[in-house]
């Protein structure tokens, strides 16, 4: 069972140096918690690391803890994985034999269906999934900036496991209440994962084949037209299932997120301009193979799942 103290007392360990990476061990960092990046080359590694974060043109340097994930042995209290969903589960094996009967782990990225296998592989470890709509995009490899500040949703994906629910949800949120995010507790946190994966099958794919801002998809007609199409098709996968997140629809929360990050460019339109594997797999690919187990009809996610795969594929020839 987590210990009353576990999540307070034994820092934070983030996998994933990324922009959301870096963004959560700068907020953690600014108010005392003890953080430390999982950096997967010794190359120049140092003890301490600055990041800079940059909010509103404003720049803060933060220092944080940095280590080799897999070569160290010491163990870790509390991880936060914000790595590309598809490296989570390779991450967090490369280092498992740091993790203890007390250890916490949070699960912060995008798209569905690891979440669910990670909590198949720790049944005993409690494991927390995040649903976050903050903003953010790396200037260089430690410079982080904050595009835009949103709201993120934490709960226990295993409630099942030996772990309290009560005592974990009171001293993470414990945890989090100094932090400059906006943070609240679900306990219902299916709810918010499948509606954010929602969004992201409706905005991120047709940003990176338009090439543009989320703001812009509303203004085009065929985009905004196949953002309801997406929207529509995984409602009625929602309605299959039996699960009521779909209210008030999804559409509708689409064009909110997109009006409310209007000038920002979508993580999915970032790796596609930088040549970087995308998470399509894990977003409109996972509504794809759900919909086939499920005998429903999807064209329009299966149409941008096919596109992002041809772009891919074209990047990676040239």
């Amino acid at each position: 069972m987590i210990s009353s103290s576990t999540v307070n007392t034994k820092g934070w360990h983030i996998l994933g140096a990324g922009a959301i990476g870096c963004l959560w061990a700068s907020h953690l960092a600014r108010v005392g918690q003890k953080v430390t990046l999982l950096l997967r080359s010794q190359s120049r590694l140092k003890k301490v690391l600055p990041l800079m974060l940059e909010e509103d043109g404003v720049i803060s340097t933060i220092d944080v803890f940095a280590e080799s994930g897999a070569e160290n042995k010491s163990p870790i209290g509390n991880l936060i994985v914000c790595t590309k969903s598809f490296d989570a589960l390779l991450a967090i094996r490369t280092i498992q034999h740091r993790l203890t009967p007390d250890s916490l782990i949070v699960l912060l990225f995008n798209g569905m269906g690891v979440q669910q296998e990670c909590a198949k592989r720790y049944p005993d470890t409690p494991i927390i999934c995040g649903s976050s709509s903050d903003g953010a995009y790396r200037r260089a490899r430690f410079h982080v900036v904050q595009a835009g500040k949103g709201q993120t949703f934490f709960g226990l994906m295993n409630p099942t496991s030996n772990a309290k629910l009560d005592d974990i949800s009171a001293n993470f949120m414990s945890a989090m209440k100094a932090i400059e995010l906006n943070v609240s507790w679900s306990n219902d946190i299916s709810k918010h994962l499948w509606r954010k994966l929602a969004v992201n099958c409706a905005i991120n794919p047709l940003t990176a084949i338009h090439r543009c801002r989320n703001g812009d998809l509303l203004k085009d007609p065929r985009s905004a037209s196949r953002m309801r199409a997406v929207c529509e098709e995984i409602e009625t996968i929602l309605s299959v299932l039996k699960l009521p997140y779909a209210e008030p629809s999804l559409h509708r929360l689409a064009i909110q997120v997109a009006e409310g990050t209007a000038q920002n460019y979508s993580s999915m339109y970032q790796d596609v301009i930088n040549n970087r594997r995308t998470e399509i797999d894990q977003i409109n690919g996972f509504i794809c193979q759900l919909a086939k187990k499920l005998g429903v009809s999807v064209p329009t996610n299966e149409m941008l799942y096919q596109q992002i795969k041809t772009i891919q594929q074209m990047n990676h020839s040239c």
